[in-house]
């Protein structure tokens, strides 16, 4: 197990998951919301549990995540709302 765990937002722009992907070896990450909203500051941290705190809310694989890529499986955050693009296959 390694002890330099990576946590990704519920919430996570394209580029800081393929970042994530390029620069880790692990499989899995834990998925977590910060406090009062989803959307504030960056999207995956390093370390501990992000400044100010969190909550753990799931956990996604790293197949997970790549699968989604593949298949451009990604809403647009208009706001403080996701509007969910239909996949085309």
């Amino acid at each position: 197990m390694s002890t330099n765990l990576k946590c990704i937002k519920a919430v996570s722009n394209v580029k800081e998951i393929v970042e994530l992907l390029r620069n880790t070896t692990h499989h899995g990450f834990p998925v977590v919301e910060t406090r009062g909203t989803l959307f504030d500051g960056p999207g995956v941290w390093g370390g501990d549990v992000p400044v100010g705190g969190g909550r753990f809310v799931g956990l996604i694989l790293r197949h997970q995540l790549i699968t989604m890529l593949q298949y451009r499986c990604w809403g647009e955050r208009k706001g403080h709302t996701t509007s969910q693009r239909a996949l085309s296959q």
